[in-house]
């Protein structure tokens, strides 16, 4: 924990603010804090494991209607990078 990399948006998003930042899930979980996130940073990349959400109708909705969030379906987190802080994440696409 720490660097860069939080598990919960209401607790640290005034760290990201005005930053693009990445998400990692489907649940609603990932939605609502996405949600949260989307209101505070320039930027939300959803990196989705599978072909779909596994988070309600209702949060799926609310995520993909809101414009500065990109969804990046059949997508896997594999490494995350940076000597101080994270610089990079590199993912898998299958």
């Amino acid at each position: 924990m720490g660097g860069g990399v939080s598990a919960c948006a209401v607790c640290d998003g005034f760290f990201y603010k005005d930053q693009e930042v990445c998400i990692v899930g489907a649940g609603d979980s990932a939605c609502e804090e996405a949600s949260y996130l989307a209101k505070l940073c320039t930027k939300v990349h959803m990196l989705v494991r599978k072909d779909a959400f596994r988070a309600s109708k209702a949060m799926v909705h609310r995520v993909e209607g809101m414009e500065n969030i990109e969804i990046h379906y059949n997508t896997e987190t594999v490494e995350v990078l940076g000597d101080t802080g994270v610089e990079k994440v590199c993912q898998s696409e299958e």
